[in-house]
């Protein structure tokens, strides 16, 4: 059985493929070349087998063992019960090349990869080459697990320490700005999360969007910033809706919330979006895609005015007359419930130019009439705009 892989290690499949080890022959245990390569042991002597680590690869010229056809019979048993990744041999001097049938077929038994080496490799060149590898994957790692600390401890809402507002600043995060956490469930190995993770990533960048993601242990977690979150709040629900519909997993989008306070409140938003979203079955929600809770959160005067030129501000910058045709269209629309003899009786116009007003009010605003949720959100801002005089 090989070792499971995770990021941290290379496989010893991907060794082989570095240039230091171009001319190496896999003479048998292809099956095992999934295994990590956590080392170079480049032990030679008689008691090697007390020197061995899991997971290291071996590479020896067989010195040691050479007149000794017990310990030679040995060497691949040994290796597997030490949890080696393979076994590297430069045959020719101690030992016969090509290497005997007899150490290939136990290499194809026990799943442990044996290798010929070429007679010009240096064993210095191998080890280091391998070190280099472990370190360049591994220091990626350190950083996904630092922005892992710090993006669990802003959602705690805990007030973040100056180290940790340094690593915010190093990392691109402005505290103070406003934020959009994705909480996403997907129900896959960590490789495809991971893949998952960064193609996300990468959407939401198409968007305009800063994103620093990581995965947790039922998902992912990004978090999104931006020149203006708040228009990039429905673009957002419908890319993450295709793309969580086409991969089969369920995201629960956050609303847009400020300063460091504001990612505890964001990530409360983004838990109840998933829930919302799990239950329904639908693969992206918002908790409020009206926007509603979130002006009553944070009614101030300018939130609320903001609000209102999120629904309205393109029909409240036309000429005074037309934007009073539109606004009386639009309060009559939504008293008579989309009733359009009923408006024209209310506006005392031909049923003709109610039709045509509607049909340049939606195309000013942007908007689906039949959006239950759009309607809210213009009764809303309608509301507000005739009865807020703060």
């Amino acid at each position: 059985m090989t070792a499971q892989h995770t990021s941290d290690y290379p496989t010893l499949g991907e060794v082989l493929r570095l240039p230091a080890f171009a001319g190496c022959i896999v003479c048998g245990g292809a099956a095992g070349l999934d295994r990590q390569v956590s080392g170079v042991n480049l032990t030679d002597t008689p008691d090697y087998a007390r020197w061995l680590a899991q997971g290291e690869l071996l590479i020896t010229t067989g010195f040691a063992i050479a007149d000794d056809p017990q310990a030679v019979d040995a060497l691949l048993p040994t290796a597997m019960e030490k949890g080696l990744s393979g076994v590297g041999i430069k045959p020719g001097r101690y030992l016969p090349k090509p290497l005997s049938a007899e150490l290939t077929e136990a290499a194809d038994r026990l799943e442990l990869p044996l290798l010929q080496l070429p007679d010009d490799v240096r064993f210095a060149e191998l080890a280091d080459t391998v070190s280099r590898e472990i370190a360049r994957r591994r220091i990626p790692t350190e950083q996904e697990r630092q922005m892992a600390l710090l993006l669990h401890h802003l959602v705690s809402g805990a007030p973040p320490s100056e180290a940790m507002e340094r690593q915010a600043a190093e990392s691109g995060i402005h505290l103070e700005y406003p934020h959009i956490l994705l909480r996403i469930r997907a129900d896959a190995p960590e490789s495809q999360r991971r893949a998952w993770l960064h193609e996300t990533e990468d959407h939401c960048r198409m968007l305009g969007a800063d994103v620093w993601g990581i995965l947790v242990e039922e998902g992912m977690l990004l978090v999104l910033e931006a020149d203006d979150l708040f228009a990039l709040e429905t673009p957002l629900q419908q890319m993450m809706a295709d793309f969580a519909a086409e991969h089969g997993f369920f995201c629960g989008a956050s609303r847009p919330y400020g300063g460091a306070a504001g990612f505890q409140k964001a990530d409360r938003s983004a838990r109840t979006a998933l829930r919302m979203a799990e239950r329904t079955g639908k693969p992206c929600v918002t908790d409020d895609p009206a926007g509603v809770i979130r002006l009553l959160e944070d009614a101030s005067s300018a939130e609320t005015e903001a609000y209102i030129q999120r629904q309205l501000g393109a029909l409240l910058r036309q000429p005074e007359l037309r934007r009073q045709e539109l606004l009386d269209t639009l309060d009559s629309w939504l008293r008579c419930m989309g009733n359009q003899r009923r408006m024209a009786r209310e506006l005392h116009l031909h049923y003709n130019t109610v039709c045509y007003r509607l049909q340049q009010l939606w195309m000013l605003l942007s908007v689906d009439p039949a959006d239950p949720v759009k309607r809210l959100a213009l009764e809303t801002a309608l509301y507000l705009y005739r009865y807020r005089r703060a």
